[in-house]
């Protein structure tokens, strides 16, 4: 980075993106509460740099986030879908989906039986929403088990806390990697799929279209899939 570039960094003020702590890799990797790797972190300083900000990384427990956007203390959000969000997002502007996550229902590859029975637990995510379950955990044939993060979910079913749990794909394939075949997760069905992008703050002091427009950028250069590839 030059000088010149550093300089004009300096004058402008820090863009808030925000980091829910449920997330693992290869979204994000925390070490002593600081985000220090991952796709999304790679991304977001990617487009910091684009828009000539620093990037400023706020880890927030997964139930906040919408009060931070709310409160406008977030200015970037990404890896989201607009039917995760409730209420009133109005101060928000939405790029264009880069990337779509399928969600799965996985279990241990060794185990011969592949259909949750009556009554089964099934390892989520405290706070995320699986539509397409939603009426089974409603009326018990299946029970949630909610851990606080994605990475506590996967733990727990390697180490035999229960035998079934659902998990976004990326996360599945990480921990796959590099693992013998009896020790990898198996992906039973696909529950949902999501495309993904950010939410942009609309303020003076955030160039929401600039970012917007970047992102496009980005997605259409194939810039955001060679970042990705590093992860897969």
């Amino acid at each position: 980075m030059t000088l010149t570039a550093i300089c004009s960094h300096a004058e402008q003020r820090q863009l808030n993106f925000s980091i829910p702590d449920s997330w693992g890799m290869p979204l994000v990797g925390l070490d002593s509460g600081q985000a220090t790797k991952g796709f999304v972190y790679d991304l977001e300083n990617r487009l910091a740099d684009r828009v000539n900000r620093q990037a400023r990384f706020i880890i927030v427990p997964r139930l906040r986030v919408i009060q931070l956007l709310r409160a406008g203390k977030v200015d970037v959000h990404c890896f989201v879908s607009k039917d995760w969000m409730q209420g009133n997002t109005a101060d928000y502007a939405w790029s264009e989906p880069f990337i779509e996550q399928s969600d799965l229902l996985i279990t241990r590859t060794a185990l011969s039986c592949k259909k949750p029975p009556q009554g089964a637990l099934i390892g989520t995510v405290h706070g995320y929403k699986y539509p397409a379950l939603e009426s089974d955990f409603a009326n018990g044939r299946l029970v949630r088990d909610d851990a606080r993060t994605q990475d506590q979910v996967l733990n727990k079913l390697a180490i035999k806390r229960y035998d079934f749990a659902l998990s976004n794909e990326f996360s599945v394939d990480w921990y796959n990697k590099g693992k013998r075949a009896e020790a990898q997760f198996q992906k039973i069905k696909q529950i949902g799929q999501s495309q993904l992008g950010c939410m942009v703050r609309k303020s003076p002091d955030v160039p929401t279209q600039e970012i917007l427009a970047t992102i496009a950028k980005m997605k259409a250069s194939d810039e955001i899939e060679q970042i990705f590839k590093a992860y897969r």
